[in-house]
């Protein structure tokens, strides 16, 4: 099967981080049509991540997998659903208390929308960590990781699952 999670992945991440832009530009200027484009392009980054956690369990059944990328691929889809759930609770908010926010109000939102950013940021580096750093879906990898794997259940290698891939040392 056509893998469909990384093309779908990079459009909220961009729209995402556009959107603290736009939100930011409304607290700055002052001017209500930045944070309606703002409340839109998050809209969409947010029907987007959706979809890129729906594709993302659709390519994960396909792949082969050790130990260590499904301790990866574990955090990485538990940080999406935050995200995910974050961005939509920044949304009702938004939505509800458009016209009623005070300036302390708008510093809490743009701060929680600069965390949201800042999980999203972290989560793609997680993908990323997994194909690039692991081979982790990349076809020549496969055969490579089906012995790693298979080595691994069988205790030949004596591994034991760890978050060394935090450390871009490695």
């Amino acid at each position: 099967m056509f893998p469909i999670h990384p093309i779908i992945v990079h459009f909220p991440i961009a729209l995402i981080f556009t959107s603290a832009v736009f939100f930011s530009l409304e607290f700055l200027t002052e001017n209500p049509r930045w944070g309606i484009t703002g409340f839109w392009v998050l809209l969409g980054g947010g029907m987007g991540a959706a979809l890129g956690i729906v594709s993302g369990n659709i390519d994960y059944s396909a792949l082969i997998l050790t130990n260590e990328l499904k301790a990866i691929s574990s955090l990485h889809e538990t940080l999406a659903w935050v995200i995910t759930w974050v961005t939509a609770m920044l949304l009702v908010w938004y939505y509800l208390r458009r016209k009623k926010q005070n300036r302390m109000e708008k510093i809490i939102f743009l701060f929680l929308l600069y965390l949201n950013v800042g999980g999203v940021g972290f989560t793609a580096w997680l993908g990323g960590t997994m194909v690039y750093g692991k081979g982790g879906g990349v076809m020549p990898m496969q055969e490579i990781l089906k012995q790693k794997r298979d080595k691994e259940q069988n205790g030949a290698d004596g591994t034991t699952v760890s978050i060394e891939f935090l450390n871009p040392t490695h």
